[in-house]
């Protein structure tokens, strides 16, 4: 019983310590430590930690794809690739909301970080929204949603897909091309209700003003 309960209490204090802001890599970290101990396997860790650091399956692929996001914010073609993609969006004001999810989406296929993503596209996005009096909360919400959909799912170094093609043994292409219709259907659900949710929100919003 307590090997059951051992660890969900771990994952549970985990979760805490990320909704409380606490570092993701030290909160796994901490976590991990604590599993392995309950497991007696601790000097498995630095094993595992090693094994890891050195897998060409996993540190080849995703430190080209960081190396390619590099490159884009070092020429500067992250900055030309969002105002490209927002310039159509300055003519009309609820175009911003969906246009602002999918570009941060489009930026994301190649940046993978999503923070990266969110710090790129969020420079020229949020002033725009803000300008056409589009609620902060709405704004943010829509640049962490673009940000964060599944962007990076079409990207071959994404962690998510190498590890995929690790357990599954299947090409990282082929994978790409089967997460791809599940991807988009999820992600253009996901848009749809947003949207909803934005043009209510923004209309009480408005409502409580006039009050």
């Amino acid at each position: 019983m307590l090997s059951i309960f051992a660890p969900l209490v771990i994952i549970f204090i985990a979760m805490i310590f990320m909704f409380k802001r606490v570092d993701v890599r030290l909160s796994l970290g901490l976590s991990a430590t604590g599993l392995f101990l309950i497991a007696g396997k601790l000097p498995q860790l630095f094993v595992t930690i090693t094994q890891q650091m050195t897998n060409e399956k996993t540190v080849v692929p995703i430190c080209t794809a960081m190396g390619f996001a590099y490159v884009l914010r070092l020429t500067e073609c992250d900055r030309h690739l969002t105002h490209l993609l927002l310039a159509p969006l300055r003519h009309g004001r609820w175009l911003l909301i969906p246009g602002g999810i999918i570009a941060a989406y489009i930026v994301n296929m190649a940046i993978v970080s999503q923070s990266s993503t969110a710090a790129i596209v969020g420079t020229v996005l949020l002033p725009l929204l803000l300008a056409v009096n589009i609620t902060p909360v709405i704004a943010g919400s829509l640049l962490l949603l673009g940000s964060s959909m599944g962007g990076e799912l079409f990207n071959p170094g994404a962690v998510e897909i190498v590890k995929l093609a690790e357990l599954t043994g299947q090409p990282v292409a082929k994978l790409v091309a089967q997460v791809l219709p599940i991807n988009l259907l999820a992600s253009i659900t996901t848009l749809i209700v947003f949207c909803i949710l934005a043009v209510i929100l923004s209309q009480k919003a408005v409502l409580l003003s006039y009050e």
